[in-house]
């Protein structure tokens, strides 16, 4: 039977795969159910500990209800060292590594939400009609594994929350997928109208077309 991820506890350290950036455990509280977390991160980073802290909400699933675990992530666009070093995480490679840092604890059948009405590359984008998987944060839930995605670009209900994006990596029933994805971004970089494109050339990389 498939189970769910463990609970996440403070002090724990979450890394991706590869990489220099990961997020500290800072603080757990309960959420509306049982299996439901609400955490506080840290980003540590090559300089250290960085601010501000981030937001997430950690589902670890009913497996015997077949309800599946997911986590959802608020990230800035920048982040501030204990020296104050600035840091620019939409768009480039820390924001690739802290989406993979979650993803990492996530089993094979969950699902990652990001949102990003504080992030305004991409908001800008999806506004402007371009596809999720070619903007910065659909670019990092691509190297983390996830597609095909969703736009939750308003809110359905209390539920539902912030706009965000929401990704599930491939299982069965779903080995085109990434055929699909590298489709649509191949169509989308042949007419960009406009919009920049380096994130879709990154993903479509990462995916093989």
């Amino acid at each position: 039977m498939q189970t769910g991820p463990r609970p996440l506890e403070p002090g724990e350290l979450l890394l991706s795969e590869e990489g220099e950036w990961g997020l500290l455990v800072a603080r757990v509280e309960p959420g509306r159910f049982r299996e439901e977390s609400r955490l506080l991160l840290q980003p540590r980073g090559p300089g250290g500990l960085y601010r501000p802290l981030l937001r997430a909400t950690w589902f670890e699933g009913r497996p015997g209800q077949g309800l599946r675990a997911w986590a959802e992530l608020w990230y800035p666009p920048r982040l501030v060292g204990e020296n104050g070093e600035e840091v620019q995480v939409e768009g480039e490679n820390p924001e690739v590594e802290l989406v993979g840092a979650v993803a990492a604890r996530l089993p094979q059948d969950g699902s990652l939400m990001l949102l990003y009405p504080g992030l305004p590359t991409t908001s800008s984008m999806l506004q402007r009609g371009a596809l999720p998987a070619a903007t910065p944060a659909g670019r990092a839930m691509v190297l983390a594994g996830f597609l095909p995605f969703k736009d939750w670009y308003f809110a359905e209900g209390w539920r539902e929350g912030e706009p965000k994006l929401q990704g599930w990596r491939p299982g069965r029933g779903q080995g085109d997928a990434g055929r699909r994805l590298v489709a649509e971004l191949q169509a989308f970089l042949k007419s960009p109208r406009g919009l920049p494109t380096r994130w879709a050339w990154e993903a479509l990389q990462y995916l093989g077309g």
